[in-house]
């Protein structure tokens, strides 16, 4: 038999995933949101969740405002902000404002954690051609789903399906 569902190995990054844009993070992690470009000296940041502040600093002290209070780290030098334990209301787009000069704005998503899948195998009489199907238990907020299949640990295939296909090739040498 070619096909061994030990060979195939079915990965689900639950980190940051760069999709159109948006960075997606798992719920209960921590994302470290980085405002781009720094003067040479910070004197003022403040990052906002749409449009309302979410943390600022001027000089001496840190001010956390609403659900943003005792989750949030500033770097001083960088004006990068960290915000752990991310729930869903962390989802938006955050603008950091260093020394008055506004950022580009960047986007999050929070979602549930991918729930372990099961990976099934079905081949034709020949075992020529194989199907694996990957199905996990559905819960909302995990969208959007992206499978990776990783073959023999050199070759990586990404899709929205959860199906993935594999034809046995015959090589005829002269």
């Amino acid at each position: 038999m070619f096909l061994s569902v030990g060979l195939m190995i079915l990965t689900i990054a639950i980190g940051v995933i760069s999709v159109n844009g948006a960075t997606y993070k798992k719920l209960g992690d921590e994302a470290v949101l980085s405002p781009g470009s720094m003067p040479n000296l910070i004197t003022s940041i403040t990052w906002k969740h749409g449009p309302d502040i979410a943390v600022e600093w001027y000089g001496k002290e840190t001010f956390a405002y609403r659900e943003f209070k005792g989750r949030c780290k500033l770097d001083f030098n960088t004006g990068a902000l960290t915000i752990s334990n991310l729930t869903v209301k962390d989802s938006g787009i955050y603008t950091a404002e260093i020394n008055n000069r506004v950022m580009n704005p960047t986007k999050i998503t929070v979602i549930s954690a991918v729930p372990k899948p099961t990976v099934s195998k079905s081949c034709n009489p020949e075992m020529t051609i194989c199907t694996l199907t990957c199905e996990a238990q559905a819960i909302t907020g995990v969208e959007p789903v992206i499978y990776s299949w990783v073959i023999s640990a050199k070759q990586r295939v990404q899709s929205s399906s959860n199906q993935l296909s594999i034809a046995k090739l015959w090589v005829t040498l002269p």
